[in-house]
């Protein structure tokens, strides 16, 4: 299966959000939820714990090996059928609140 059980082999077909991604050091941790996988960082790295700022990236990464920020996650968890499109506008407007 590759690399972190699959999570950076990149695959064909139509872009997914594969999850919350925070990436540090040249590596992505990913899971369901950036807390998540801040922690899975901070496992590995615990001096970020003192210096968040120092986070390379952090987004939602893609079945293209893309880290996309939520707005462009939300278009393609919708383009995708993963998300119905309504789902995302409560979201945005959770967002503006």
């Amino acid at each position: 299966m590759g690399l972190f059980g699959g999570w950076m082999e990149k695959e064909k077909g139509p872009e997914r959000i594969r999850g919350a991604v925070v990436r540090y050091n040249g590596t992505n941790f990913v899971d369901e939820n950036h807390t998540k996988a801040h922690d899975k960082m901070l496992a590995e790295y615990p001096e970020m714990a003192l210096t968040p700022e120092k986070e390379e990236a952090r987004g939602w990464l893609t079945t293209r090996g893309r880290i996309v920020p939520l707005e462009e996650a939300l278009v393609i968890k919708v383009a995708s059928g993963e998300l119905e499109a309504t789902e995302a506008e409560k979201i945005r407007n959770n967002l503006n609140e």
